[in-house]
């Protein structure tokens, strides 16, 4: 459900076509982390978006998921994704 609702925060894309959201993924893979993507489903729609030319929503699931990593465990999130913390934070809680 969280992922899904996190669709409707990035309306056509705007959140996760971000220069920053991009910055702070390449900012993450830097870190050493694992994966550069949030989930496994965010790479595979990675790969497949990409394979058919749907630039625009390159990192889409990868948004999502990382909402929902960032919503329910928050702590784990933020120490395997500091940089989408930060982004998430943010846009979600602006002053």
């Amino acid at each position: 459900m969280i992922h899904e609702l996190s669709h409707s925060l990035d309306s056509d894309n705007k959140l996760s076509n971000d220069q920053e959201y991009e910055k702070a993924i390449l900012s993450d893979t830097e870190l050493g982390i694992l994966s550069k993507f949030t989930s496994s489903y965010a790479k595979v729609a990675h790969e497949m978006y990409m394979s058919e030319g749907k630039r625009n929503m390159k990192y889409t699931e990868d948004f999502a998921d990382g909402i929902k990593g960032f919503i329910t465990n928050p702590e784990r999130f933020s120490e395997l994704f500091p940089n989408r913390t930060n982004y998430y934070k943010s846009k979600l809680f602006k002053d």
